[in-house]
């Protein structure tokens, strides 16, 4: 009998220590569905890059991401969709979706940075794209964005009054529209917003990024 009660004492013991792990873990997992990051481990400086869930351009998220990395940011990769596709093909899973970030993931980033590509204009009346724009430019972020995607930065307000540049003269009446300064440069700086013209700009317009992040 004394050996059954050991035995039964021994199996709530490990039930009860079951069960706290368990309540740990399911914590932990809701925690972090509730950031809206997927596989995501955050454990130092980070920068946020957008790009289209279709036909951004390579060297415009490729580039500046492997720059941003060696300067020892984490990127978090944000699309509308779960998986991206370059203009070459390429295939990108996503950190989180346009849907799942959290104002925390927002606010604790260093830098928001959009790449472009023709896939960009998706993002041109995105309400939820603009929301963070501004949630970034109010908090003095730097934001960055290259090829088509001043415009982006254009129809959200945040260009007004800035000097920016941006892809093809077809598009600089979207920029003057949103009351930017049209400047032609290959990257322009106007505080905390950083533009560049095109793809093979990409490595001048992340080191134009790395300097601001440097020096703030």
């Amino acid at each position: 009998m004394a050996k059954n009660k050991s035995k039964n004492k021994a199996s709530i013991v490990i039930f009860m220590i079951s069960l706290v792990f368990l309540v740990f873990f399911l914590n932990g997992c809701n925690h972090h569905e509730k950031v809206g990051e997927k596989n995501l481990q955050i454990n130092g400086r980070y920068v946020i890059m957008v790009i289209a869930p279709n036909n951004f351009r390579d060297e415009e998220y490729f580039i500046p991401r492997e720059m941003f990395e060696k300067s020892g940011y984490e990127v978090i990769t944000v699309s509308s969709h779960e998986t991206a596709f370059s203009v070459k093909g390429k295939e990108v899973k996503v950190n989180a979706t346009i849907n799942q970030m959290s104002n925390e993931l927002l606010s604790n980033a260093s830098a928001l940075v959009f790449s472009g590509g023709p896939g960009a204009s998706v993002y041109f009346k995105d309400n939820s794209v603009r929301n963070m724009i501004l949630e970034a430019n109010k908090d003095n972020k730097t934001i960055g964005a290259i090829c088509l995607a001043p415009v982006i930065l254009a129809n959200s307000g945040v260009l007004k009054g800035k000097h920016a540049t941006v892809w093809d003269h077809s598009f600089i009446n979207r920029l003057l529209m949103g009351g930017a300064k049209y400047v032609n440069q290959s990257v322009v700086v106007d505080g905390n917003i950083i533009t560049s013209n095109g793809p093979e700009h990409a490595k001048e317009f992340a080191e134009a990024i790395l300097k601001q992040l440097n020096n703030s």
